[in-house]
């Protein structure tokens, strides 16, 4: 029975995270991505077959979710209050979602601790879907899209018609996800995750590492890059460096004309580039709305701005200098009640720019992990 229980346990907790990754799957017709929502009941699940061995919430936890739930319900009596006719339901009922998963884990935090293993084979999955693309390419000159056959949207891989005019090939794979940006976001988040808990393995580290550079996604290479700086160590044995300048060697052999070009056409190109527009728009966008919504937001669920939003210019866009203020001083004090190192910090807000909002299950499958793995390391530490 406890065999059984354990089984399920780890089977869960990978479709869990799985699916948590999978939001690219999202269906217009029913304007909702079925598989991170699946994966919220089924956290409900592992809460109840692990109930009895569930942590009592301490009154830090209840204190930090309580000051969330204050502000969300301000932030959605002003949404009644503007009334607008964009209001978005499902981000109202997707927050509260996110609320109860985020209390399943920290309430589960052995069970969830003890399999964060899982987020490993999560990786590798993404990663042979992402190579099978990219050697598809490279080697028989055929682009695979996994998205559009499922959902009807085409997958944004293909390069740029400037740089393929110099006869180089030009393909962007991003695996299962939408574009390569989000591809390489949810790599280095879980890159991260791994990481801070101690079971991350150097091979696979440059293999993500070197799947971000090759996803071609200028704001993954720019997070990457401060994930190599935040985590390079001030000893570095010779042994261990010669594999990686190997690896390194061999890459940019093979890619370096291509990885150059791409680099020049984008930093060139930075004021047309509607990637990087779409970003830049997106803070602009917020002086231009009125200024009791630029100190108080717009309200949860209200659509003021069509645009993408990444992590910073939606928190603004909903909840107001104020509000944004408020969630990072709340963010800050529960971090610092478990430990989370600054450089955690540094490297949130160098992936805040492709990052999730705050409806988006994966933002809150990155902090519960980091809470609860910074607490542990510094118990790890204390006894090392």
């Amino acid at each position: 029975m406890i065999l059984n229980k354990e089984r399920m346990n780890s089977s869960l907790i990978f479709l869990i995270l799985l699916g948590f990754t999978l939001r690219s799957f999202y269906f217009t017709s029913i304007s909702l991505a079925p598989l991170p929502v699946i994966s919220i009941l089924l956290s409900l699940v592992v809460f109840f077959i692990n109930i009895n061995n569930s942590d009592t919430p301490s009154r830090k936890f209840l204190f930090f979710i309580s000051l969330l739930l204050l502000l969300f319900s301000l932030s959605i009596g002003l949404t009644i209050i503007y009334k607008d006719s964009n209001v978005n339901l499902n981000s109202i009922i997707g927050m509260n979602l996110n609320i109860i998963f985020f209390t399943c884990i920290y309430l589960n935090r052995t069970v969830y601790i003890r399999y964060v293993n899982k987020i490993k084979y999560v990786v590798l999955f993404h990663l042979v879907f992402f190579f099978i693309q990219l050697i598809s390419f490279h080697f028989f000159g055929e682009k695979i899209d996994y998205l559009v056959s499922i959902t009807g949207e085409v997958q944004r891989v293909n390069g740029f018609s400037s740089i393929e005019a110099k006869g180089l090939k030009m393909f962007r794979p991003s695996g299962l996800f939408n574009e390569p940006g989000n591809f390489s976001i949810h790599m280095l988040a879980l890159l991260w995750i791994m990481n801070l808990s101690g079971k991350l393995k150097p091979t696979l580290e440059k293999i993500i590492l070197i799947s971000v550079v090759l996803s071609f996604s200028l704001s993954g290479i720019a997070a990457a890059t401060v994930y190599v700086i935040l985590t390079i160590k001030s000893e570095i044995r010779f042994k261990k460096i010669i594999p990686s300048f190997i690896i390194l060697a061999i890459f940019c052999y093979y890619f370096n004309e291509l990885i150059i070009n791409y680099l020049l056409e984008r930093l060139s190109s930075l004021s047309t580039d509607s990637s990087a527009n779409v970003r830049l728009s997106a803070f602009s966008a917020i002086t231009e709305l009125p200024i009791y919504m630029q100190l108080f937001g717009g309200g949860l669920g209200n659509d003021l701005i069509t645009i993408h939003l990444p992590t910073l210019p939606y928190l603004f866009v909903t909840f107001g200098v104020v509000g944004t203020i408020y969630i990072g001083l709340v963010f800050l004090w529960f971090g610092y009640n478990h430990n989370v190192d600054y450089k955690t910090y540094i490297f949130f807000i160098a992936m805040s720019f492709q990052f999730y909002t705050l409806m988006h299950p994966m933002f809150w499958v990155f902090w519960v992990y980091l809470f609860l793995l910074s607490e542990v390391r510094k118990d790890r530490d204390s006894y090392a």
